[in-house]
């Protein structure tokens, strides 16, 4: 890598007047959750876990309350609670825990049942041994995480959490003999257990990637967004924690307005603007999707237990669809690459090939389109899904197409075979593939995917993809992935083969996105200068800065392994134990090279780009 040579100081961004393209622009908030304008406010008072709630025109409410979520489910069902995640909805269940051994389980518990236990304490608290006890009732002060920060937000202390928080990551940080008693005391959520679909495709999810949050008094999390593709449930086991949220986190106008998004980030930029507060009691449960901003605290008079844990079905197509300008432009395009698992519910088609597809098989799977700011391309692209889906030639799609695709078009392979869904089940793909339960994971997941991607572009809800419909879906995607490759792409060249400043850097990145925008709207149209909700105004605030000193955050704007290569000289990974014998068949001979080989290819693929 050349050097970066920094200067004195860094370019202010001006207010600059640029296009809005119709598919850079995104749904209100009030559109995709209609429930919020009904909502109440509410007082949560955390030394009791109490909440009072107001109504809108209750003159003595007390000022600068927030919203109360805006679903609560009790008795749910699989598809009742489907509904509300595959668009996207931050959602509570008030008996999530119903009928788990392990609901009501105290710090003391997990210490006497599992004193080897390696936890790690949130800022700064090192290794903790679950056995030692002495972590229950120490309150760590989480402060001097925010020491430095000057901004408004980093300095409204009697907000945030004054104790630091343990994270005990079985899923990934314990021997197998650890997790294989974990998870036969676990149980699903009753409304999954209760599903042939909920139950097979996320009872290995949720047992493979199950991590418990072990709280001091008054512990919590500062304001931050999960790494995650997918969505995220987390369980209160014993006593309360207050959360406050953002759904999604703040819009991301260009690659210079990007931000830290781990623990107070947030804060260090002002963007911290929570819509929802509530109390998550013993035994309930709150659900939400990738890119959701939230900050918690734990009951401040005793040590608190909950867990957190991944599901993979049903996925929540029609907020990535509704936001996917946004989130790609976010932790979760850059770094996290989720993308490639959100892309072919846009387009039909597994964006990393068919590997699993036999080569004696006929026909041959079709190979991914590219993402393109051609007319021509996204028109062929169009008349390819109609014509590989639309059996009766209507020009719509209906769930039964869809699902015959899935069944029996070699394309629609990913729809019906799990090992095409690598981060399932925590990566432990070929393990449950292997048993006996394969045949019923694959007939699950092909209802599962159909409906994903009939909700990803069906913005009306009629039960039919139009041909509009779908060519504004492909338009969105062509278009904004485009402008992910070819930004991050320009970066990447810029840092590895030119001596250049952050000046000269950031000029260039501005020009670039100017000019992707102007060709999204020669795609799609414009949007009213009105609309409040469309990516491009470079209307930019405190600039966030990486950890890399001197430069800002928006130039790690890469791949996390290619950030590490280009920063880190390679990077070191934290060391843990050895954890000995791990589980038979937990990984297939040759997974590990051709998951290497797929990376690789991804590179190649974005280079050309």
């Amino acid at each position: 890598m050349h050097l970066l040579l920094l200067t004195s100081s860094l370019l202010t961004l001006s207010t600059v007047a640029l296009k809005k393209p119709l598919s850079l622009c995104e749904p209100a908030r009030g559109h995709l959750f209609p429930e919020t304008a009904t909502r109440r406010r509410v007082q949560v008072d955390v030394d009791t876990g109490k909440e009072t709630f107001y109504n809108a025109t209750d003159k003595d409410a007390p000022p600068n309350l927030l919203l109360e979520p805006p679903i609560t489910l009790t008795n749910t069902t699989f598809e009742e609670f489907s509904w509300y995640v595959r668009r996207g909805y931050p959602v509570i269940v008030s008996d999530m825990a119903r009928d788990w051994p392990m609901q009501g389980w105290e710090c003391e518990d997990f210490a006497r049942e599992f004193p080897d236990g390696e936890m790690k304490g949130e800022y700064g608290g090192g290794r903790v041994i679950l056995g030692e006890r002495h972590w229950m009732d120490k309150v760590r002060d989480a402060g001097q995480h925010i020491d430095g920060c000057d901004t408004p937000q980093c300095n409204d202390r009697g907000t945030k959490p004054h104790a630091a928080p343990h994270v005990w990551h079985v899923k990934d940080e314990e021997p197998y003999q650890t997790r294989k008693r974990i998870q036969n005391m676990f149980r699903v959520p009753y409304f999954m257990e209760e599903s042939e679909v909920g139950r097979a495709l996320n009872k290995p999810d949720v047992n493979e990637s199950l991590e418990f949050w072990l709280s001091p008094p008054g512990a919590g999390a500062f304001a931050h967004a999960d790494a995650y593709c997918t969505m995220t449930a987390s369980v209160q086991l014993s006593s309360h924690k207050r959360w406050r949220m953002m759904n999604p986190g703040p819009q991301v106008d260009t690659m210079l307005d990007r931000f830290d998004t781990q623990d107070s980030g947030i804060y260090r930029v002002s963007k911290w603007t929570p819509e929802y507060e509530f109390m998550v009691p013993k035994g309930a449960g709150v659900v939400f999707p990738p890119y959701n901003m939230h900050e918690t605290i734990a009951d401040p008079k005793q040590c608190t237990t909950a867990t957190t844990f991944n599901f993979f079905s049903p996925q929540p197509t029609r907020y990535i669809r509704s936001f996917l300008p946004r989130l790609l432009h976010t932790h979760l395009g850059y770094n996290e690459r989720c993308h490639y698992k959100w892309d072919r519910y846009a387009t039909f088609i597994n964006s990393d090939g068919y590997r699993h597809h036999s080569s004696s098989d006929t026909p041959k799977p079709r190979p991914p389109f590219q993402p393109s700011l051609s007319v021509d391309i996204i028109h062929e692209h169009l008349a390819w899904i109609l014509r590989a889906i639309d059996t009766n030639g209507n020009d719509m799609l209906t769930l039964d197409e869809i699902t015959n695709y899935f069944q029996t078009h070699p394309n629609g392979a990913w729809g019906k075979d799990i090992r095409y869904h690598t981060g399932w089940a925590f990566g432990r793909v070929h393990k449950y593939f292997q048993m006996d339960s394969g045949h019923q994971i694959s007939k699950a997941l092909i209802i599962s995917i159909a409906n994903d991607t009939m909700v990803y572009h069906d913005l009306d809800d009629d039960e039919i993809i139009t041909k509009k419909e779908l060519m504004s879906s492909l338009v969105q995607w062509h278009t904004v992935k485009s402008r992910l490759n070819i930004v991050q792409s320009t970066l990447d060249d810029a840092l590895t083969s030119e001596e250049i400043t952050v000046d000269e850097l950031e000029e260039k990145m501005k020009n670039i996105e100017k000019n992707i925008h102007a060709h999204a709207s020669a795609l799609g149209g414009e949007a009213e200068d009105n609309t409040s909700t469309c990516i491009g105004l470079l209307n930019h605030g405190i600039q966030g800065e990486s950890s890399i000193e001197g430069l800002p955050f928006w130039v790690t704007s890469l791949s996390e392994d290619r950030e590490m290569e280009l920063f880190h000289g390679g990077g070191e990974r934290e060391e843990y134990r050895d954890f000995g014998s791990e589980e038979p068949d937990e990984r297939e001979e040759g997974e590990g090279e051709e998951e290497e080989g797929e990376e690789g290819e991804r590179r190649e693929r974005e280079r050309e780009l």
